[in-house]
């Protein structure tokens, strides 16, 4: 049974809390979080952001997704590009604005300067297909819906990374019809010390009134002097019969 109340903001944070420290107690300090596909067969390690050339040479051929982002960073002042390569080498920044208490669909500025912004998204989208079309029947009982959990962190309005996951499923208003399909991905990372591996397929299922996804995910991360460390775990989001969305990243 899916525990939906994981998804309310009290515990969805601490457990949230518990598994980055837990990760980063285990990995002497670096925080394994999560990447793009672009870099995963990538080598990680610290030259790529040992210095602003280094890094935005880095950044222009890993900006494939959305050149603004790169056009965002170019546009920095000198000592704001400074602060942005720190940031990217502190990892306990990173985890203090990942644990971040956000209700969905807030963005909250995490340090005094208002550098660091963290938002989180838990959305439910209504879905046309051609099959609400066949009939008027099912466009009166069946809803088709998408839900998703998306988490992000950006420093000087450039989003450093992302997080997301969605499922794709129908109901009557009673229960769950049918689910169409599920996916779970970093889709943002513009740290080169941090990668990820998602499993694939997904496994996904219906608990009565809910649909839920889950997916597994090994972390990687560049550890100065040692070399790459690793860490696994799971994450979930869900859609239900009220049209309300959820999710969370837990420790395996």
């Amino acid at each position: 049974m899916i525990n939906k109340n994981l998804g309310s903001k009290n515990k969805k944070n601490t457990r949230m809390l518990a598994f980055i420290l837990t990760l980063l107690i285990a990995f002497g300090g670096a925080f394994p979080a999560y990447a793009t596909n672009v870099n995963n067969n990538d080598i990680i390690d610290n030259s790529k952001v040992a210095s602003i050339k280094n890094y935005e040479n880095w950044l222009k051929n890993n900006c494939s997704t959305d050149e603004k982002d790169l056009e965002k960073f170019q546009r920095l002042t000198e000592k704001q590009k400074v602060k942005f390569i720190n940031y990217l080498n502190d990892p306990e920044l990173l985890v203090n604005a990942l644990s971040t208490s956000l209700e969905p669909g807030e963005s909250k500025n995490f340090d005094a300067n208002d550098d660091i912004l963290v938002t989180l998204s838990e959305t439910i989208e209504p879905i046309n297909t051609s099959s609400q079309q066949d009939s008027l029947s099912s466009i009166a009982t069946e809803e088709f819906r998408k839900a998703s959990y998306i988490k992000s962190v950006s420093f000087f309005g450039v989003k450093v990374l992302e997080v997301t996951s969605w499922i794709r499923y129908s109901h009557d208003g009673e229960s769950i019809i049918e689910i169409q399909g599920s996916a779970h991905y970093t889709s943002v990372n513009y740290n080169p010390l941090l990668s990820s591996e998602w499993t694939d397929p997904v496994t996904w299922g219906e608990d009565g009134d809910t649909a839920y996804s889950t997916a597994d995910v090994v972390f990687g991360a560049f550890i100065e002097g040692y070399g790459i460390k690793y860490g696994s775990g799971e994450s979930l989001v869900w859609g239900d019969i009220y049209n309300d969305a959820g999710g969370h990243v837990v420790e395996n």
